[in-house]
C-alpha cells in the first residue's frame, strides 16, 4: 500500500513476485509526501506497517496524465489476484492499449465462481446499463473470457468482481482492475445485446455482437447454445436458426418492421415454452 499526500489517487501500483512498481504523478508543483506500507506475505495481519517515507519535489506537472477515479490500486493481475482465484491471465500487464477499441481478457478460474465486470470512464457519463453492456462474458469449462468494446476513444477502467457459486453471501467482491486506453478518434462501439439470466456463461455469441442493429437489413446470427431443441429470432416459423455440424445455430433475419429483436430458445420439443436469452434494438430512421 502507499499514500501520496494522504491519498492513492495520484499513483499507479503494480505487484510482481518479490517486488512492486509504483508510479506517482503529482497534481501540483512543490513538495509532496510519499509513504509506502507493507506486511509479510501470507500474513494474517489486517494492518500494514510503514516501511518507507519519501519527500517528492515536483518542478513541473504532466497535465496529459489522468488517473481515473474508479481505478483501484494495485492495478492488474498479481499474486493477490491468484489468491482470489484468477489464474493464467491473458494480459499479465496492468495496462491494455487497443487501437480499434476492442479487446478480450481471460483467466482460468481456480474454483466455481460467478464473475461480474464493469467498465468506467471519467470522460463519459455512463449509466449502470452501459457499464455492464460494453462487456460480454463467456466461459468454457474453467476459462472465463471478457470481450470489451469501448464506447469512444479515451481512458477506461475495467473492474472485475467475483463470488463463489452457492455461497450464502450473494455479494460480489472486488478482485482486480485494468487500465484500458485508446487514442483512435473514430472508435465508437455500441453496447453488446442485453443478455438475460437464461443466457449461460457456457453459451457463445459469434454474431451479431452490436446491441443495436441496422433497420431493413438481413442480419446473420451465429451462436452456440448447446442442449436445446431449437433457437429462433422473434418468431419460431420465420426466424428459426439451423444447427450446423460445428454446433452453431445460424441463419439470417431481416430487421424490417422490427423495433426490438429477441433471440429465444425452446429447451425441449413440443413444450411451446420459449425463453428469451438475448435482446437487440433496431435503429430508427
Amino acid at each position: 500500500m502507499f499514500d501520496f499526500d494522504g491519498s492513492e489517487t495520484f499513483g499507479l501500483m503494480t505487484l510482481h513476485r518479490f517486488r512492486m512498481k509504483l508510479e506517482v504523478y503529482p497534481p501540483a508543483k512543490g513538495s509532496h509526501r510519499l509513504q509506502i506500507y507493507a506486511k509479510p506475505f501470507n500474513s494474517s495481519m489486517s494492518s500494514y506497517a510503514r516501511v518507507l517515507r519519501y519527500r517528492v519535489d515536483c518542478k513541473s506537472v504532466d497535465s496529459t496524465v489522468r488517473i481515473p477515479i474508479e481505478l483501484n490500486n494495485p492495478v492488474g493481475p498479481s499474486w493477490q489476484t491468484e489468491q482470489k482465484g484468477f489464474l493464467q491471465p491473458s494480459h499479465p500487464d496492468a495496462f491494455i492499449r487497443t487501437q480499434d477499441g476492442r479487446c478480450s481478457v481471460s483467466f482460468r478460474l481456480i474454483e466455481d465462481m460467478d464473475v461480474l465486470a464493469t467498465l468506467h470512464s471519467d470522460d463519459l457519463a455512463m449509466t449502470e446499463n452501459m457499464t455492464r453492456r460494453h462487456i460480454f462474458k463467456s466461459q468454457l469449462q474453467n476459462r472465463i473470457v471478457l470481450k470489451i468494446q469501448i464506447p469512444q476513444t479515451g481512458i477506461f477502467v475495467l473492474k472485475i468482481f467475483s463470488r463463489s457459486k452457492g455461497a450464502l453471501d450473494t455479494r460480489y467482491m472486488y478482485a482486480l482492475c485494468y487500465l484500458l486506453t485508446c487514442t483512435n478518434p473514430v472508435v465508437k462501439w455500441p453496447m453488446f445485446p442485453e443478455a438475460y439470466n437464461a443466457w449461460l456463461d457456457s453459451y457463445e455469441l459469434v454474431e451479431p455482437t452490436a446491441g443495436v442493429l441496422p433497420a431493413n437489413q438481413n442480419i446473420r446470427f451465429k451462436l452456440k447454445v448447446p442442449g436445446v431443441n431449437s433457437v429462433f429470432v422473434n418468431d419460431k416459423k420465420t426466424g428459426a436458426l439451423t444447427l450446423s455440424t460445428e454446433g452453431y445455430w445460424e441463419g439470417l433475419f431481416n430487421t424490417a418492421g422490427s423495433k426490438e429483436i429477441d433471440v429465444m430458445i425452446e429447451e425441449a420439443p413440443h413444450t411451446n415454452r420459449y425463453i428469451v436469452i438475448l435482446s437487440y434494438e433496431v435503429e430508427t430512421k
